[in-house]
C-alpha cells in the first residue's frame, strides 16, 4: 500500500523544504545574495521571509517587508535560466597524442534536483522551453 501524501501548511514552507532536503536530492531555492534574490544550491531549510523589493527603471533594491510573508518580492535580476541553460558548459575535451589529438564528448552530470520556490509564470515558461527544445 502506498504511503499517504503528507500535508504541509501553506503558510510555512520550511517543513516542505526540510522534506525536500531530506530526500537526498540537490535543492535550489531563493536566497538573498549580494543585495538581490538569487536561486542557489541550499543545504539548510532557510528561506527569505519578510523581504520585499523596490523596482524602478534601472533600479532594484531589497527592503524589509511584512515579517509574516514568504516570497513577497517580484522577479529579480536572476532567474532559473542560469540553471536550465548555463552560459558555460563543457561539451568535449581533447587529449594530445603524438602529432594529433583525440576528442572525447563530455556527458554533463545533472543530479536529481528540486527547484523550490518557482513562481507559476516561471514554471509555465520552463514547460514551454521543454516543448521547444525537447526531442529535436
Amino acid at each position: 500500500m502506498p504511503e499517504p501524501a503528507r500535508a504541509f501548511a501553506l503558510d510555512d514552507p520550511l517543513r516542505l523544504l526540510a522534506a525536500c532536503l531530506a530526500s537526498g536530492r540537490r535543492v535550489i531555492a531563493p536566497r538573498e545574495r549580494d543585495g538581490a534574490m538569487r536561486n542557489v544550491v541550499i543545504t539548510e531549510p532557510d528561506l527569505p521571509r519578510g523581504r520585499t523589493d523596490a523596482q524602478a527603471p534601472g533600479q532594484y533594491r531589497l527592503e524589509d517587508g511584512d515579517p509574516d510573508r514568504w516570497f513577497d518580492y517580484a522577479v529579480g535580476p536572476y532567474g532559473w535560466k542560469e540553471w536550465l541553460f548555463p552560459s558555460r558548459q563543457k561539451l568535449w575535451s581533447a587529449t594530445r597524442d603524438g602529432d594529433g589529438f583525440t576528442v572525447e564528448a563530455v556527458d554533463p552530470v545533472w543530479p536529481e534536483t528540486i527547484f523550490f520556490g518557482v513562481r507559476p509564470c516561471d514554471l509555465a515558461a520552463i514547460e514551454r522551453q521543454d516543448v521547444v527544445f525537447g526531442d529535436g
